[in-house]
């Protein structure tokens, strides 16, 4: 596939600066391993070591159809002619641009199609299609969405005939793809319900779950995958549960507005669910500002008030919001001026402060004009803070993670080294080693059983406190619930047969999520204030000799840091119980009615918290298990060192112990050139790396 001719962009690739840290820390940690001879700490290095080689960082391009979705990851990609965005959008189908894989592969691409199991979630339970919806997925919506996708396996099977069958739950893999063959997969041309107009033009979309395309890591300077999801707004209905079922999948967002109707309704439901997956790892991208009228007055106004917007649905969050166009960016990149209007490029370039070549754009040279299209694009800025965005994300993850551990370790390479050289430096003699053989045991047993008994207590601590917040929760979704049963009556009695009722869960769902969210940082906090404490704790249960030597070593916190409180269960649709048949609903009274759906509500929401608090309070006794088994083989490691485990024996000739000690001496200064290294790393990654007094 032929990639257009691309203005350059100015400064880094996009992850550039990611990739840069994440290179310079493992080239410290090759260091580290060649200087430390230990096999077991090697082990302990390379799962971090994979988890820094293996990362891919995964950004999701969500928004309405018509927003110009495609049309900007074409752009970002460096490759306009890509993805199709001509074509009338009923896909539903999601691809993924994996620049870089981590798999190796760099060309072709995979199309996988949905199996009987994947069809018979979509057409018969809908999956998660409510987390993007607000309100309650009514009988009708619940048919709709039947409908629909009962009628994209029906076109399937037009399409395909007998090969329909053969196709579930199989792929089709190319060594090259290009434009055409990818159109085959990811666009219908036409609604499911219609008609097939061409039987070529998205042949197989219908029954394709996900497109899987692969490139050299160029023009990204770290590995990445750029998801293009389908339009998230009616009357597709399914095209929001498959773009939600993959949205799990990714790390960052990019919600690309219309600057027609910047945020509207299904924007609001669409940012509302993204601040549930991911709070805090969104970017806003206003396209289409070059179709405005008088664009030069309107802009900080319509910024502004998407801004404010964003604001009081993320509660204070700064979510970064950028104006642009993707069609002034494809004009950038391949010089198609059919959809410019240089006029409105030209006063908006003035507006910005770009300087203009004497006589205007009309007398300025098509690179000139490219180049001017670049800059008022936003295709640099999007660039810019999606490269911060990535940088920061690592940090609070998979970096963060990784410099803290190997400092950890590091360290612990240190001080066992300094133990080794001290014996070694000593004269022969018993008085060599402070711990013997059972004495040792004794000391790795009694920080076991101390530790063991500590974690329970704080393990114990959690889940009493996770309980009386799941005895909160409920009680905020009964009360809640009841409140409405009064007017539900009134409703029922008036309500006619074919009519909806449409009842506000946002205020439940609002209440619950701030609820949680901040208890859960009251749990986290206190879990970690406790095993902070625990490690000094245990450093104390020794004499002051050993409880220098174990100074460095605490009990690993990052992992109960980095659990956050994901509240998607929170918004997953209610469904109300009127399935009595109109006839037996004749017999009942509009209370007894009220009462059946107040307790649906009741029953649902109780069910939403419940897995809401078990998923997290498993994952953090999961982390406090994981952190003291961490604890015990650290510790052991400096006590077997304290009882000369890897010290010549006392019989062993001066000359053999000279020797010994050089070599201790050589391991010890690289080991400590390490330490300074990646402890910079790591502040630099804003981690504390002080050692508690």
């Amino acid at each position: 596939m032929n990639d257009q001719a691309n203005q350059p962009r100015v400064g880094q690739a996009i992850g550039a600066s990611l990739e840069a840290t994440k290179q310079n820390l493992l080239d410290v940690t090759q260091r580290f391993v060649a200087a430390d001879a230990d096999e077991e700490l090697r082990d302990r290095v390379e799962p971090i070591v994979d988890s820094l080689t293996s990362h891919f960082s995964k950004v999701a391009f969500v928004g309405q159809v018509k927003a110009g979705k495609s049309t900007l990851v074409n752009c970002l990609t460096h490759k306009a002619d890509l993805l199709p965005s001509d074509i009338n959008p009923w896909t539903t189908v999601v691809t993924q641009l994996n620049f870089g894989h981590p798999s190796g592969r760099h060309s072709g691409a995979i199309f996988r199609f949905f199996d009987d199991a994947q069809w018979d979630r979509l057409a018969k339970r809908g999956g998660r299609l409510g987390e993007l919806t607000e309100g309650l997925l009514e009988d009708y919506k619940k048919e709709m969405l039947n409908e629909q996708v009962e009628a994209m396996r029906h076109r399937a099977q037009l399409r395909l005939s007998d090969q329909f069958e053969t196709l579930l739950g199989k792929a089709h893999r190319f060594e090259k793809v290009n434009r055409s063959v990818i159109e085959r997969y990811v666009c219908s041309g036409d609604a499911p319900q219609e008609r097939i107009r061409n039987p070529q033009a998205g042949r197989f979309n219908d029954i394709t779950r996900v497109a899987e395309i692969y490139f050299e890591q160029e023009p990204f300077g770290t590995p990445i995958c750029v998801m293009d999801t389908p339009g998230i707004n009616d009357p597709l209905l399914i095209r929001e549960e498959i773009t939600q079922q993959h949205l799990e999948n990714a790390e960052y967002f990019v919600v690309v507005l219309s600057a027609h109707q910047p945020l509207t309704e299904s924007d609001v439901r669409l940012v509302r669910i993204l601040k549930a997956l991911k709070r805090d790892q969104i970017v806003v991208f206003v396209n289409r500002i070059d179709e405005i009228h008088h664009l030069a007055e309107d802009f900080e106004e319509l910024r502004g008030r998407v801004k404010a917007n964003l604001n009081n649905e993320l509660e204070g969050l700064d979510v970064p919001v950028l104006m642009g166009s993707a069609a002034w960016a494809n004009y950038s990149i391949t010089g198609d001026e059919s959809d410019i209007d240089p006029e409105a490029l030209e006063e908006f370039a003035k507006f910005r402060g770009v300087e203009l070549p004497e006589g205007g754009l009309e007398n300025a040279d098509e690179p000139t004009r490219r180049a001017i299209a670049r800059q008022v694009s936003g295709l640099t800025e999007l660039e810019d803070t999606l490269s911060t965005m990535l940088l920061n994300g690592a940090k609070s993850s998979f970096l963060g993670s990784a410099a803290s551990a190997l400092v950890s370790l590091s360290r612990q390479s240190s001080e066992q080294t300094k133990i080794r050289l001290d014996y070694l430096s000593q004269e022969s003699g018993p008085g060599r080693t402070v711990l013997t053989p059972e004495t040792k045991e004794e000391a790795i047993k009694l920080v076991r059983d101390r530790l063991s008994m500590r974690a329970h207590a704080i393990t114990q601590a959690g889940r009493n406190a996770w309980a009386k917040l799941l005895t909160n929760l409920e009680g905020d979704a009964t009360k809640f619930a009841k409140a409405q049963q009064e007017g539900l009556a009134g409703v029922l009695a008036t309500l006619k047969r074919g009519q909806d009722i449409h009842i506000d869960l946002d205020p439940l769902r609002d209440r619950l999520r701030d609820n949680y969210v901040k208890r859960f940082d009251e749990i986290q906090n206190r879990i970690w204030l406790d095993l902070r404490a625990l490690s000094k704790e245990l450093r104390e249960l020794f004499d002051p000799e050993i409880e220098k030597r174990l100074r460095h070593i605490n009990i690993e916190t990052l992992g109960v840091l980095s659990l956050s409180p994901r509240t998607d269960p929170l918004y997953r649709t209610v469904t109300l119980d009127l399935s009595t048949g109109w006839l037996g609903s004749l017999f009942e009274s509009s209370g007894t009615k009220a009462e059946k759906m107040v307790n649906t509500i009741q029953v649902q929401f109780a069910d939403m918290c419940r897995e809401l608090i078990e998923s997290r309070r498993e994952e953090f006794e999961t982390a406090v298990e994981r952190s003291a088994n961490s604890y015990i083989i650290d510790v052991t490691r400096i006590l077997e060192e304290l009882a000369g485990k890897n010290v010549s024996s006392v019989d062993t000739s001066e000359a053999k112990r000279e020797a010994d000690a050089a070599e201790a001496q050589a391991q010890l200064e690289l080991t400590e050139t390490v330490v300074k290294e990646l402890e910079g790393i790591a502040e630099e990654l804003g981690l504390e790396t002080e050692l508690d007094d």
